[in-house]
């Protein structure tokens, strides 16, 4: 494990070595807000899981720290929407979460939210119109086949945030998912 960042450049079809991140961490997800990078938590190199929340900016190569998370957590599912970050579960320790934290840049602060219906590490965040989808992952004994989506503006309403669709196939975790033309695509992660 170690804080290396790296950047390619298609056009020039090359790898450069940038500014190292200051916590060396695995098991995590970064996410874009305007023109900085976003990368909380993570497992460190001793195997404990860290709180730290950094932040790259591009223009200068360089990373600054920022609120850090409620708990230390790891293996989490990370979404940007509408100017926010959205953190789904993870670990903390030998604990699998069901939390749901809110980060808030203009106040540099974290908010819990109603929590997930069960607990889940290494779920996938995909973002399609008003919703965050979380899809299956892994509760601590089980591979999971759930496809939830979060509902950010009902939560701030006091309604039930959560709905629920079709299962994937069969259960997995640890997978690539991203979104194109309001389509979810899964590829790779380890299933039942």
């Amino acid at each position: 494990i170690d804080g290396s960042l790296l950047r390619y450049t298609p056009i020039k079809d090359e790898w450069q070595i940038l500014a190292q991140k200051p916590v060396a961490v695995s098991d995590v997800q970064a996410a874009l807000l305007g023109e900085r990078i976003y990368v909380p938590g993570g497992k460190q190199p001793d195997g404990s899981d860290s709180a730290a929340f950094e932040v790259y900016n591009p223009r200068q190569d360089t990373w600054s720290a920022l609120a850090s998370l409620p708990v230390p957590i790891s293996g989490y599912s990370l979404a940007a929407f509408e100017g926010r970050l959205f953190l789904f579960g993870g670990k903390s320790g030998d604990q699998y979460l069901d939390s749901v934290y809110e980060y808030q840049p203009d106040q540099d602060r974290w908010v819990a939210h109603t929590p997930l219906e069960s607990k889940v590490a290494y779920a996938g965040a995909a973002v399609v119109g008003n919703r965050i989808f979380i899809i299956g992952g892994y509760d601590g004994k089980q591979t999971l086949s759930t496809t939830l989506a979060y509902h950010p503006a009902r939560d701030i309403n006091n309604e039930d945030p959560w709905e629920k669709f079709a299962a994937l196939p069969s259960g997995r975790y640890a997978f690539a998912v991203c979104t194109l033309s309001n389509v979810i695509y899964l590829a790779g992660g380890i299933d039942d």
